[in-house]
């Protein structure tokens, strides 16, 4: 799944993502920290951030890994029938 709609999706969940690294935020691009790792650039154009801060707690990260599968899995039929 592409990450442009995921943030979106896991936001009406209540849970905060954005596409892509915080520098090239809103650009079509692959993250330059993932490129200079070796990841390919289909799957760093898959990926988002997620932050954690000092009120963050093991059930908000709980949730995050319940959230994210799930938002993945519904968007994965409209990608697939858009191609």
């Amino acid at each position: 799944v592409v990450a442009g709609p995921l943030p979106v999706a896991l936001h009406r969940d209540g849970l905060c993502a954005a596409a892509g690294s915080s520098c090239t935020s809103g650009a079509p691009v692959p993250p330059p920290v993932l490129e200079a790792t070796g990841v390919p650039p289909d799957a760093a154009l898959a990926s988002i951030r997620l932050s954690l801060g000092y009120a963050s707690t093991g059930a908000d990260v709980d949730t995050a890994l319940e959230l994210v599968p799930r938002a993945v899995e519904q968007l994965r039929p409209a990608v697939s029938a858009s191609r």
